[in-house]
């Protein structure tokens, strides 16, 4: 192979074999034995492996670069697509995804074994991608030790000869049994698995990988959305890739509270509309809420997002009608908050030393219960706290001497 991939081996290797199976295709099959048809459909069937392997750590290498991103495409399907042909041919869309997720998935560090797996040829792409999607369900209710124990019991039964069919059974029994049907253990869950990762890039970038439980995710999705819309200007569309859009509006928020986290905000954190019952607002019945992005919370991480969020709560009867859409004078004004700050600088919350320019007004009487947004019933509780006394539905005393607290 001459010209200017011919020093890179796996290009070369690579040359060599294609131009080694185009004088294949122009040998005559039917002079072949029985035994010889065998053979050949063997060395076709380990062919296929090795080439899903060979694509797969190529593009698990090209999103690891942003190439996707760079070249414009929306997806990593539609950039193997596009380098694979599509239709006949070429990849098709469900295959281009499938092959897609892999790479992704595989560039999660908790997911090195099944990687290892994949690049070894133990593992097929298919089963692969079939793992993913029951870890990614099982991930919020798993410690990381429980996680990697099932992802490496998932890889011996891929390994071991399994059918599909035997693979799909033991999926299914994986998420019955590691799913919980309580939604207060669903929430403590998924909070427990929350997590921030911070690891170094390619290119000198700092890359974080952060998990969030389904209320977190609504919250971050909400304040980030409006400031990462595309901006066009006089010099023509915004340049900016989805992902950079997003980065730059997360950014902007960090660098809005550090560089002023003394000032009272002038609006509410974020918009956020939950679809519930108000049986289940008013905590009359347990179950899950909806968000409009699809997000599924507790009534109880609803009440405590009442405080923080510029929640709008779509309360609906029992068939299913709304019956009133939140109003939001809820929360506490600038005013409010900041003569909060003057009599309570700290939060309230016993022991807790959280500057009180970081914590959240909550309602004494909850909202959910007919509690106003009034100076005597906002107390500060840095976002710990808060939860703690929405889970365990402490009341504001004050002890014996004088201090605040939060009790049964």
């Amino acid at each position: 192979m001459s010209g200017p991939d011919a020093d890179q081996p796996v290009l070369g290797r690579l040359g060599g074999a294609v131009v080694c199976l185009s004088e294949a295709l122009d040998d005559q099959v039917w002079r072949l034995g029985d035994d010889q048809l065998g053979t050949l459909l063997d060395q076709l069937g380990r062919l296929r492996r090795d080439t899903a392997r060979l694509l797969t750590a190529a593009v698990t290498e090209a999103t690891s670069r942003s190439a996707p991103d760079r070249e414009g495409h929306s997806s990593t399907g539609d950039y193997l697509r596009a380098h694979l042909g599509d239709g006949a041919g070429g990849m098709d869309p469900t295959a281009a995804h499938r092959t897609g997720s892999v790479a992704t998935g595989c560039r999660d560090p908790r997911h090195q074994p099944l990687a290892k797996a994949v690049e070894a040829g133990r593992v097929r792409v298919d089963q692969a991608a079939r793992v993913l999607r029951v870890l990614e369900q099982i991930q919020p209710y798993l410690d990381p030790d429980s996680y990697t124990a099932c992802q490496d019991d998932l890889i011996t039964t891929c390994t071991g000869g399994a059918s599909d069919r035997v693979l799909r059974r033991v999926l299914r029994d994986l998420v019955d049994e590691h799913k919980p049907v309580d939604s207060d253990e669903l929430e403590k869950a998924q909070k427990r698995n929350r997590g921030l990762y911070e690891r170094t890039s390619t290119g000198g970038t700092t890359e974080f990988v952060w998990r969030l439980d389904p209320e977190g995710a609504a919250f971050v999705r909400a304040a980030i959305g409006p400031l990462a819309k595309p901006v066009p200007d006089e010099d023509g569309p915004d340049p900016r890739s989805p992902q950079q859009r997003r980065s730059d509006a997360l950014m902007a928020i960090v660098q809005r509270g550090m560089t002023s986290p003394g000032a009272a905000p002038t609006t509410s954190n974020a918009k956020v509309f939950i679809t519930l019952s108000l049986q289940q607002l008013v905590g009359e019945l347990s179950g899950l809420g909806c968000t409009l992005t699809g997000e599924q919370l507790t009534a109880a991480a609803v009440r405590r997002l009442a405080c923080q969020a510029d929640l709008v709560p779509v309360v609906l009867d029992t068939a299913g009608h709304v019956l009133d859409l939140g109003h939001t004078a809820r929360l506490a004004s600038p005013a409010q908050r900041a003569a909060l700050w003057l009599e309570e600088p700290e939060c309230t919350y016993q022991g807790c030393t959280m500057p009180g320019q970081w914590c959240i007004a909550h309602h004494a009487i909850w909202w959910s219960r007919g509690g106003a947004t009034d100076h005597d019933n906002l107390h500060l509780l840095c976002p710990r706290h808060h939860t703690k006394v929405h889970e365990h539905d402490l009341h504001y005393v004050t002890d014996p001497d004088g201090t605040p607290a939060w009790r049964y």
